[in-house]
């Protein structure tokens, strides 16, 4: 997506660049990742590293990460995911997430989701971090689908714009 819906440089490319100063940590990493069976310790390791590498990254340049889809993440990458949150402090770091609320609802047979306490312990930290994307009327997403097919100059004739709407129902992250 960067440099096609985003201004911005690739992690691979931010990667690159730091990997020279940040090589003692890379190596670590990469090696804390070749283990067959992460323990408690490996996956703190984990988070400590990464969390290291992405605040030295951050002191170079701002830094926006973009997981979609976090109510289909196991348990470590959600664990993983919470310890980096609690840990970056002042760190020019942005998480943005997305997943759907109706999936985060306790079934009879399921227990809770990881991903609520990952949400609960950043909105405890950081405030009101949500944007519900349902709060837009019908019209609007219908307004939000024409500007977005129009944004180009395009031949997309109005019953296509219409099939788009009521396929993804205005969704933009659909």
């Amino acid at each position: 997506l960067c440099q096609t819906l985003l201004r911005g440089i690739p992690l691979s490319s931010l990667y690159a660049a730091h990997a020279q100063a940040n090589n003692d940590r890379i190596q670590q990493l990469l090696a804390l990742e070749k283990r067959p069976a992460l323990t408690d310790l490996h996956a703190q390791r984990v988070a400590d590293h990464c969390t290291q590498l992405l605040q030295a990254i951050s002191r170079q340049q701002p830094i926006l990460i973009f997981l979609d889809d976090l109510h289909w993440a196991d348990r470590p990458s959600i664990s993983l995911l919470n310890q980096i949150v609690g840990r970056l402090g002042k760190a020019r770091v942005l998480i943005v997430g997305t997943y759907r609320p109706e999936e985060l609802l306790p079934s009879p047979r399921a227990e809770r989701h990881p991903l609520r306490k990952v949400i609960h312990e950043a909105r405890r930290r950081f405030g009101d971090i949500l944007v519900d994307l349902d709060i837009l009327t019908s019209q609007e997403r219908r307004a939000f689908i024409d500007k977005y097919l129009d944004e180009e100059p395009n031949k997309f004739p109005d019953p296509f714009k219409k099939a788009f709407f009521d396929r993804t129902q205005g969704e933009a992250l659909f």
